[in-house]
């Protein structure tokens, strides 16, 4: 007598719902760990111990498809993967990095775990904000995401959707700029206006020795919630620039 068929998407959803029932331990422990870590003297052991139970969430989260939990979690896999196997420890600035990050990914752990109290979420739940033009090279994208049942809205700059975030009510921000060579300047003094009061951007010095100023002449609207702002040797340009105003006006 042959055996009963196995319904493997039965399985599979059988095996996330213990991932995320999972969830709350694995998050504390990685806590007790990142305590331990700045309360002391960094130790090695410890950093290895806290990355690879970063790394099996962000495995789990992405065979299960769980996108907020993974964008999280990843965000901080590759922050501390540039300190695991180094010599090399934080600073202050750093570590107060990591901790936000860590804040972060409690937060969509508990968010997971709350959307699984509820079973699946209806299609169209998973927002995906575009910048450009809708007939713009992202139109494939576009297409694709709404046959998945992605929620696509298009914004004609950054402004109008940090506007929207904020509308939204959402808690932080990261923005990733790992990989990118950077543009306009101008577009770099504009975007950090979006974070910032108000105040100089960038100062290039001539050989005349006359220096030269850009940034947020007026005080206006902007936002003030989180930010961590990711960048790696690949950042460039702009992207330099707009990364460490940010750090120097203590915004991200």
């Amino acid at each position: 007598m042959a055996p009963p068929p196995v319904d493997i998407e039965a399985n599979q959803l059988q095996e996330r719902d213990a991932f995320v029932s999972q969830l709350p331990k694995r998050i504390a422990a990685i806590e007790d760990i990142w305590a331990k870590l700045t309360g002391t003297a960094w130790d090695a052991a410890q950093l290895e111990a806290l990355y690879d139970r970063v790394r099996e969430i962000s495995e789990y989260s992405k065979s299960y498809s769980l996108f907020q939990l993974n964008e999280s979690v990843f965000s901080l896999e590759v922050y501390l993967s540039s300190f695991v196997g180094s010599d090399i420890s934080p600073g202050s600035t750093q570590i107060d990095a990591i901790s936000g990050l860590v804040r972060a990914l409690k937060t969509a752990a508990n968010m997971t775990t709350t959307a699984s109290h509820d079973h699946e979420p209806p299609a169209g739940e998973l927002a995906v904000f575009v910048l450009g033009s809708k007939g713009s090279l992202t139109a494939e994208l576009t297409s694709a995401l709404r046959d998945h049942g992605c929620n696509v809205q298009h914004f004609r700059d950054t402004a109008s959707l940090l506007q929207e975030l904020q509308d939204e009510g959402v808690e932080g921000i990261v923005i990733d700029l790992r990989n990118n060579g950077g543009g306009s300047l101008q577009e770099a003094n504009e975007l950090t206006g979006l974070f910032i009061e108000y105040g100089p951007t960038v100062q290039i010095r001539h050989s005349s020795r006359r220096v030269w100023r850009d940034g947020k002449r007026l005080k206006t609207t902007y936002y003030e919630g989180p930010l961590v702002v990711l960048i790696n040797r690949l950042s460039a340009s702009a992207s330099e620039i707009f990364a460490g105003a940010l750090q120097d006006y203590q915004r991200g």
